[in-house]
């Protein structure tokens, strides 16, 4: 998976320094979360309930599926930084449907 942050973010410290992550896809119902995760906050899990996978990252509670990762390559581009991890393991927790983002807004897929 891939995926670029401003190098001005908060969040690329913990990114450049981290041995393993977990990316959570969201359900359809937690669009207020993924504005909270866009957003520059310090500490993005403020309030927000997760646990951790065996790899100890954190994994956001009520979503959906969930990939454990390993980073592969960072590569600085422009005024961004581009990771790209492998995914080690997929988590499926629950059937609904997930939250889409599209031409600037949430959207409901088609089933």
């Amino acid at each position: 998976v891939s995926w670029s942050l401003k190098t001005t973010s908060p969040s690329l410290g913990h990114f450049d320094a981290a041995e393993a992550g977990s990316i959570s896809i969201l359900a359809q119902d937690q669009a207020e979360l993924a504005m909270k995760f866009a957003t520059p906050l310090p500490d993005k899990f403020d309030g927000v309930a997760h646990s951790a996978c065996p790899r100890g990252v954190p994994i956001i509670d009520g979503c959906l599926a969930h990939f454990e990762c390993s980073p592969w390559s960072r590569v600085e581009a422009g005024d961004h930084i581009l990771y790209i991890w492998r995914v080690d393991r997929v988590h499926r927790n629950e059937l609904a449907a997930p939250l889409a983002f599209h031409a600037g807004g949430f959207r409901q897929l088609l089933t």
